[in-house]
C-alpha cells in the first residue's frame, strides 16, 4: 500500500513536470551564469580603473584617461561594443609635437628677439598646436564620459541577466531535487519490501527459531 502510494505520487509529479525540461534549463543556467559572471567581474574591474583615473588631477588625469581607455579597449579587444572607444592617439601625438615646438622656442630664444620673424612664426605654430591640444583633450574627454556610459549600462543588463538565471536556476534545482526524493523514497520503500518477502521466503516455521532472528524493517 505504502509503495503503491509512492508510485502514485511520482507518476503525479511526472505528469506535472517536465523533467527533460528542467535539466536541461539547470544545465543552460549554469553556461549561462558562468558567462554573466564572468563579464560581470570584467565590467567592475574596467570601472575600478576608471574610479582609480578619476582621483588623478591635470595633465597626469589626462595621461590616466589614455592609459586607461587603452587598456579597456584591449580587456574588450574583438568586442563591437568596444568601437569608437579607444584612447585618441592624436592626443599623445599632439602634446609631444607641443612640447617640442617649445623647446625649440627656448633654444631660439637665445639667439633672437621676440619681435624676429623664426621667433613669431614658431609662437604662431606653438598656438595652433596648443588649440589642437584642446579640441583632442575635450574628445578624449567625451570618450572618457561614453565609455562610462556604455560599461554602467551594461553592468546593469548583465546584472538584471544574471538574477533572472538565478531564479530559473532555482527552479530547475527545486524541481529536480524533489524528483530525486520521490525516487529515492520509493527505491527504499521497494529495497525495504524485497527483504522482508526474501526474510519470509527463508523462515521454517516448523523448526522454529531464534527470539534474534526477527527484526522490525519498517512500523
Amino acid at each position: 500500500k505504502v509503495i503503491s502510494g509512492q508510485e502514485l505520487d511520482l507518476l503525479q509529479f511526472k505528469q506535472k513536470n517536465n523533467i527533460g525540461f528542467w535539466e536541461l534549463q539547470s544545465q543552460e543556467a549554469a553556461r549561462n551564469l558562468s558567462t554573466l559572471k564572468t563579464r560581470e567581474a570584467s565590467l567592475r574591474m574596467q570601472l575600478r580603473l576608471i574610479e582609480q583615473t578619476s582621483k588623478l588631477a591635470g595633465e597626469s588625469a589626462r595621461e590616466g584617461q589614455l592609459a586607461t581607455m587603452a587598456r579597456l579597449a584591449s580587456a574588450d579587444a574583438g568586442d563591437s561594443r568596444s568601437a569608437g572607444t579607444s584612447s585618441n592617439p592624436g592626443y599623445a601625438a599632439a602634446r609631444d609635437r607641443l612640447n617640442q615646438l617649445r623647446v625649440e622656442r627656448d633654444v631660439l630664444a637665445r639667439t633672437y628677439g621676440q619681435l624676429h620673424p623664426r621667433m613669431k612664426k614658431i609662437s604662431e605654430e606653438i598656438t595652433k598646436q596648443e588649440s589642437l591640444l584642446s579640441i583632442l583633450a575635450n574628445e578624449s574627454e567625451n570618450l572618457f564620459a561614453e565609455r562610462v556610459t556604455l560599461l554602467k549600462g551594461e553592468l546593469a543588463t548583465v546584472q538584471v541577466s544574471i538574477e533572472e538565471w538565478e531564479k530559473k536556476a532555482i527552479e530547475a534545482s527545486q524541481a529536480e531535487a524533489e524528483f530525486a526524493r520521490l525516487k529515492d523514497s520509493l527505491s527504499r520503500s521497494q529495497d525495504l519490501y524485497k527483504r522482508l518477502v526474501d526474510s519470509l521466503q527463508n523462515l521454517d516455521i516448523q523448526k522454529g527459531m531464534d527470539a534474534d532472528v526477527l527484526q522490525i524493517l519498517q512500523h
